[in-house]
């Protein structure tokens, strides 16, 4: 071959500007995509002047068999006379869910000559709600379930939980007795209105928010023998003294011993309670079911 038609030939090839640079939703090859007319785009890599873009065919397919024109089995778009690249919508048949598909694009110059681009994919996700097929679970634990259906809400003997003045004080008290040092333990309080937390004397949770939910880590103020929790409750304020609402307490005392079993003590008749500090304690009657459980307020 002589050098002036190597050189034609050469011409000729490098006039062709091949598509590149395949985007489908604006990525590389996307996983998951979830609309069911996902946007393909391209560059083209001429290199000659007034090289213009007058027509593109897009394929799909879901093998590369298939990605052909006229033998696609999702989309063949047919040339279309446009110099557009970016952003062409898919209209081909409904894409499958969790399906990869291949897809390339063919497009012509202003002097009707043709390139190919390299294949590029994508992989559908879910795309109705009709595809997905999981259930929701969840975890249950016997304990919480245990504790749950003992725990209760408790006030102040002889007095009406739901309807209590406003800015009532109110203390109560739970003693318990430990063999050893735990190796955890944690206190767990629902109050509606104002709290402070004591175990053996030390302030462990202080709280003054109406609905207040608090957790506090106490095992550093436990000890071998006696120990005791206190809680000191003022009911919800407000604006109006004379006003009653619901109040009451709820809370759950978690210890976990050294061999890692735990026992877990609820707000129930043997807490005590009254209604100033240096008045007489009584133990809470437990006649009436719990008002609701510990998650709920009262």
């Amino acid at each position: 071959m002589s050098k002036f038609a190597l050189t034609l030939l050469t011409l000729a090839v490098t006039a062709q500007a091949a598509p590149l640079h395949l985007r489908a939703n604006a990525l590389v090859d996307p996983l998951g995509i979830d609309t069911p007319h996902p946007t393909f785009s391209w560059m083209s890599d001429a290199k000659t002047p007034n090289w213009l873009q007058s027509g593109y065919e897009i394929l799909v397919a879901t093998d590369a068999a298939h990605l052909l024109p006229g033998k696609t089995d999702a989309w063949d778009s047919g040339r279309i006379q446009s110099s557009a690249s970016l952003d062409i919508p898919y209209a081909g048949a409904p894409l499958r869910a969790r399906q990869r598909y291949l897809w390339k694009v063919i497009v012509w110059d202003n002097k009707d000559q043709h390139a190919n681009s390299l294949p590029a994919s994508f992989e559908t996700g879910l795309l109705t709600a009709a595809d997905w097929k999981a259930q929701w679970i969840t975890h249950t634990n016997p304990s919480d379930a245990r504790e749950l259906s003992a725990i209760r809400w408790i006030w102040l003997p002889n007095s009406d939980p739901l309807h209590v003045p406003s800015a009532t004080p109110a203390q109560f008290r739970y003693r318990f007795h430990l063999d050893a040092k735990p190796q955890a333990a944690s206190l767990h309080v629902l109050v509606r209105g104002d709290f402070t937390a004591r175990v053996n004397g030390t302030i462990a949770g202080h709280h003054n928010e109406w609905g207040a939910f608090d957790r506090e880590e106490i095992a550093s103020l436990l000890h071998p023998g006696d120990n005791e929790v206190l809680l000191d409750v003022t009911a919800h304020r407000t604006d109006a003294p004379a006003t009653t609402a619901p109040s009451a307490i709820a809370a759950a005392i978690r210890i976990t011993r050294a061999d890692g079993k735990q026992d877990r003590i609820v707000t129930n008749a043997e807490w005590q309670a009254r209604s100033t500090p240096d008045g007489p304690l009584e133990r809470r009657a437990n006649r009436r079911p719990a008002l609701r459980a510990l998650r709920h307020r009262p």
